[in-house]
């Protein structure tokens, strides 16, 4: 009911975002309230995100990860209800939940790029290269969320990753190394969501 109430302004902030090219789902926001006690504010953030990971389960072409993120879209908007009830979780629970949802997200960002790119069109381009931009974002943000620095081999990972969105901007084509480059981000994703919720 809560979330119904809040659709309509929140839906124009969530388009603003987009427009501006800026991921919409602000966890980073989200964690700096939860940690300082802010509580509803840190509520309120996490329902904005889940309007943004719903318009996500819209695109997704997968299946298995659009069910995943729309159980996530369930999970964020648990978490804030529970917040605004005054249930208590701890940081480590908090910022676990939104690493789980960013590490989804980048998955499935990764994959409508891999998609655009198997066989591109000129108007899709552009779309292809903002998923790929946000698919590092949402990758490093998993690393990052909880004040951990980016290790050098994958911050050279994702500089490559967003050069090669560039180019796809650039030249209106797509580089010959664009697969590969994706591929090993896509790898580094789901291979170290379990070593990344270990070392926590």
């Amino acid at each position: 009911m809560l979330a119904a109430c809040l659709l309509v302004p929140l839906t124009a902030t969530v388009s603003i975002a987009q427009a501006q090219d800026e991921p919409a789902a602000e966890f980073k926001t989200a964690h700096e309230q939860f940690s300082a006690g802010q509580l509803r504010p840190a509520a309120n953030t996490l329902l904005r995100a889940t309007l943004y990971i719903r318009q996500q389960v819209g695109r997704s072409r997968d299946e298995v990860v659009g069910m995943q993120l729309l159980n996530a879209e369930s999970e964020i908007e648990k978490l804030a209800l529970g917040l605004r009830e005054g249930r208590t979780v701890s940081v480590k629970v908090f910022d676990q939940t939104l690493i789980g949802v960013d590490r989804l997200l980048a998955r499935h960002y990764v994959q409508m790029a891999v998609g655009a790119i198997a066989h591109p069109r000129a108007d899709d381009l552009p779309v292809a290269a903002r998923d790929i931009r946000r698919g590092a974002f949402h990758y490093e943000r998993t690393i990052t969320l909880d004040g951990h620095a980016v290790p050098a081999e994958i911050a050279t990972l994702l500089s490559d990753v967003r050069t090669l969105a560039g180019e796809i901007e650039g030249t209106k084509m797509v580089p010959k190394t664009a697969a590969a480059t994706l591929a090993v981000l896509e790898k580094q994703i789901t291979g170290t969501a379990v070593m990344a919720v270990s070392q926590r």
